[in-house]
């Protein structure tokens, strides 16, 4: 079973059936994913919040706040929170 996320690529098999799941979905049939998913995104988006708030108080623009934050850094933040 695949969600319809766009990034999702699904090649046909001869030996295998994808289903696609109805939008919105995946936290109804996971449920256990909600809290897991939870634990980890609200530290990290406090976390962006204070890293956003501290680049504006030194002057940054949008722009250049956007440019210093990368997929490393993200990923680098997520993986803080997870432990």
């Amino acid at each position: 079973m695949c969600n319809q996320v766009s990034s999702h690529f699904i090649k046909d098999f001869s030996n295998i059936q994808i289903e696609l799941l109805m939008v919105n979905t995946t936290s109804k049939l996971q449920p256990l994913d909600q809290g897991i998913l939870r634990s980890v995104k609200m530290p990290y988006k406090a976390s962006l919040a204070r890293k956003l708030m501290l680049y504006l108080d030194e002057g940054y623009d949008k722009e250049a706040i956007f440019k210093k934050l990368d997929t490393k850094i993200a990923t680098d933040d997520i993986a803080r929170e997870w432990r």
